[in-house]
């Protein structure tokens, strides 16, 4: 019985990569996603709301964010599908991790989500990352500086990256994986 014990602890550490975006724990899960009801709309940050992720949470699906320039330290968790997460100005609109936040926009099985226009940087994972998706885009996105990924699309399908430059970031600027 005890050897049963053990070779089942042995078997339930071992695995291979559960999507994370990179050295995460399995049992974390999916983040903890709003996702609003109701007829598609526009939300402008921060006019509307005042962060990315509050605007997220607010959006029905098919709704557009639209970021205004400035610097955005935050990390923005999206599980609404059909959503346009949309910078004003690519060179303006900069989501800043400050070497502490994982992701700078993740996208966990909401399928069609298109992030536009826009910056990531230092965040200690990637700059925007899709995991278990059907549909997605990245368009003009700039990703530098990111600590696993730029740009990543992990378990996903049916995605277009397009006009987009990533650097700086140790493993690669664009990852597509097991899609």
């Amino acid at each position: 019985l005890a050897v049963l014990v053990v070779l089942t602890a042995i078997a339930a550490g071992c695995g291979g990569d559960d999507g994370d975006g990179g050295g995460g724990d399995a049992a974390d899960g999916p983040p903890p996603c709003a996702t609003a009801e109701g007829d598609p709309t526009t939300i402008n940050v921060p006019e509307d709301e005042d962060t990315i992720q509050e605007a997220v949470n607010a959006a029905p699906a098919g709704s557009l964010v639209l970021v205004s320039p400035g610097t955005y330290n935050e990390a923005v968790d999206v599980c609404t599908d059909d959503l346009v997460i949309r910078g004003l100005d690519r060179n303006e609109v900069i989501l800043d991790g400050e070497f502490e936040l994982e992701n700078g926009i993740r996208v966990v099985e909401a399928d069609g989500v298109a992030v536009e226009n826009l910056t990531t940087q230092n965040y200690t994972r990637n700059g925007v990352f899709w995991t278990g998706v059907d549909g997605y885009r990245g368009s003009y996105l700039t990703a530098i500086r990111n600590g696993d990924y730029g740009v990543y699309a992990f378990g996903s399908v049916n995605g277009t990256l397009e006009h987009s430059y990533a650097s700086g970031s140790p493993d690669a600027g664009y990852s597509i994986g097991q899609c």
